[in-house]
């Protein structure tokens, strides 16, 4: 029998466990050799900053990170920005203060690389773009927004920035509920972000709530995919299909509105069906008439005609002897005169229409194949209604004398409804609700008795009741 030397084994023993505890895994250790990642904080990957933002970078390991940097490269190769430093545990973030005069409205890329304690590094670069504060100076999350769908054979049409993150679009030409399809984005390549309906649904209404599909893409310097290649970072969603309870046969104009922040939208009809010319905003008078100097004629001094229909107009107004015209939107692009007056034919681009004599006029006009217009004289403004005791007596109102558009009377009111009207007659009247005057409009309630004073401001379309 073979005799063991004891002391021999634990020798033996003891350098055996020295060995395996030399090669077996540590806690702390990389192992599996992991880079360390980079994650697009500020801007987003391919999205957008405005002039002012700080930039940062995010960076995260298996075990512990170690150091990271970035440059901020404009595309015309100038660098603007960097930042560098110490990272450690799993998690970190670099971030460049922004001084706000570094960032010009264009393209810029981020160049990044990190490294963690284990000397595994990684690099990776971002494009994103630098927006300036709009004329507005309304707020958005995205520098653009783009309609593109069936009505612009999936173009990508800009959306205006309306106020804080609502963008607009209108004078959309939806043809029928069978052929209209479309989708938002955030560029105008499908590279980063858009908008459908939500996945299975596929349906819009009037208003909702649009489903957002963010992807990320290899693209070249101007934005454009390199490949077919897509990976979904997150949500699905599908084309936006109108179906016949917002849209019938034929043409249809729709103004769009969108939230980027709450991702709502609406479509607001623009005009009736079959409608061949542009849908406008609004159609208002312009020119010296309107204020008695050449000051009539500025942008912005349009009076706005009231109408439901965008193809009825209507507002009385105090006018001066002097030019007129009629325009769309506040602009010249659609504009209209004639040659005469009180009534005629409204014609393109026309000439001056000669208002003569001066006084108060309710104006008319018709946006129709045979445009036409007419200035009915307004003798006088009263208030009616068995509130004031008759539906069968006006109670004359005062014309201002500083402002000729603004009407006033205080007499004593009971339980019951009231209407504005003019010449003393049904022709022309205003009822409405919350302040807001409405041509030929709903009665306005009066709920308890006492004394009152009643204002009424044609051109501005409103009315106030106060109690005294």
């Amino acid at each position: 029998m073979q005799k063991i030397n004891v002391k021999s084994a634990l020798l033996l023993l003891a350098a055996t466990m020295i060995v395996f505890s030399t090669t077996s895994c540590n806690d702390d250790e990389d192992v599996d050799s992991e880079n360390p990642k980079l994650v697009w904080v500020s801007p987003e990957f391919s999205g957008s900053v405005m002039f002012d933002e700080d930039i940062t970078v995010g960076f995260t390991d298996n075990v512990n990170l170690a150091s990271a940097s970035f440059t901020i490269t404009s595309d015309d190769g100038v660098e603007v920005g960097s930042a560098s430093g110490t990272l450690s545990g799993n998690e970190g973030e670099l971030t460049w203060t922004n001084d706000g005069t570094s960032l010009k409205e264009g393209g810029y890329t981020i160049n990044a690389t990190v490294a963690d304690a284990s000397g595994n590094t990684n690099a990776a670069s971002n494009k994103f773009s630098v927006t300036e504060p709009n004329a507005s100076g309304f707020e958005s999350n995205f520098a653009a927004i783009y309609f593109r769908g069936s009505p612009n054979s999936w173009g990508a049409t800009e959306m205006e920035l309306a106020a804080d993150n609502t963008w607009e679009i209108d004078s959309l030409v939806m043809n029928s509920a069978a052929t209209t399809e479309f989708k938002l984005a955030n560029t105008d390549n499908w590279t980063n972000i858009d908008w459908g309906a939500e996945e299975g649904t596929g349906v819009a209404a009037l208003s909702g709530t649009m489903a957002l599909k963010e992807v990320t893409a290899d693209v070249d310097e101007d934005g454009n995919k390199i490949d077919d290649t897509e990976m979904l970072v997150r949500g699905a969603n599908e084309n936006m299909k109108l179906d016949g309870t917002v849209l019938e046969d034929g043409e249809n104009f729709y103004k769009l509105t969108f939230n980027d922040e709450t991702f709502a939208y609406t479509l607001e009809s623009q005009g009736p069906t079959g409608n061949s010319g542009p849908a406008y905003l609004s159609i208002g008078l312009i020119g010296f008439a309107t204020t008695g100097t050449d000051d009539g004629w500025a942008d912005g001094a349009d009076i706005a005609m009231y109408s439901s229909d965008l193809v009825n107009y209507s507002v009385a107004a105090y006018l001066y002897e002097g030019d007129i015209k009629f325009r769309a939107d506040g602009a010249w692009t659609f504009n209209w005169g004639g040659a005469e007056f009180p009534a005629g034919t409204a014609v393109d681009g026309g000439d001056n229409i000669q208002v003569s004599p001066e006084g108060t006029y309710y104006v008319t006009f018709t946006d129709a194949d045979e445009s036409t217009y007419a200035f009915t004289p307004v003798e006088s403004i009263g208030l009616i209604g068995d509130a004031t005791g008759s539906w069968e007596q006006d109670q004359d109102m005062m014309q201002g004398e500083e402002d000729k558009n603004l009407y006033s009377i205080t007499l004593d009111l009971v339980v019951g409804e009231i209407k504005f009207r003019a010449n003393d007659a049904w022709d022309i009247n205003w009822g409405g609700a919350e302040g807001e005057t409405v041509p030929g409009g709903s009665n306005i309630a009066i709920a308890e008795a006492g004394n009152y004073t009643l204002q009424l401001h044609t051109t501005n379309q409103t009315y106030t009741i106060t109690k005294n």
